[in-house]
């Protein structure tokens, strides 16, 4: 039915702007793209700020948030080398942490079993404390000594997880 809003969509587009209210009402981001593919199998979000993107994605049930400076590719298909554009939550926070201890130990929820919803909610609240320090380093103003020292950290975090493997 032409016009007709997928259910499941519309589902994650009001856990994104409920959990990450925030991001929306008090730093200025806009959804400036939106992506729903193979029946929900890939849905996504970019929000846009004056100073960086955010993406929401949701692929296969699983739940990831990534940020990129503004002028990183938005549309699905021109992601090509998007690991040089977006960069993970978790990948950003890790660093984050060893930078700063302790940062977010208050917020590390307890292990339990959560739904689509809940990892949106829990993601919303963990992202708090780091977010000034997001807004910096993706900023147009970002400090070239911060990418420095989180490039080397990201090269020391894949040479780990090789020697694991």
């Amino acid at each position: 039915m032409a016009g007709s809003v997928d259910p499941i969509f519309h589902h994650f587009r009001e856990a994104i702007s409920g959990h990450f209210d925030d991001l929306f009402a008090n730093h200025g981001f806009t959804v400036v793209a939106e992506f729903n593919y193979h029946h929900g199998e890939y849905q996504a979000l970019i929000a846009a700020s004056a100073d960086c993107l955010v993406k929401f994605k949701l692929e296969q049930n699983v739940f990831e948030l990534s940020f990129a400076r503004l002028d990183a590719p938005r549309e699905w298909s021109d992601e090509h080398g998007g690991a040089l554009w977006w960069h993970s939550f978790l990948a950003v926070t890790g660093f984050a942490d060893e930078l700063h201890p302790g940062l977010a130990a208050s917020l590390t929820p307890a292990r339990q079993d959560f739904d689509q919803d809940g990892i949106i909610a829990a993601y919303a609240t963990l992202l708090q404390p780091y977010l000034p320090r997001i807004l910096i380093a993706f900023g147009p103003d970002r400090p070239e000594e911060w990418w420095t020292a989180y490039r080397a950290f990201r090269v020391r975090e894949f040479k780990t997880s090789m020697l694991i493997a």
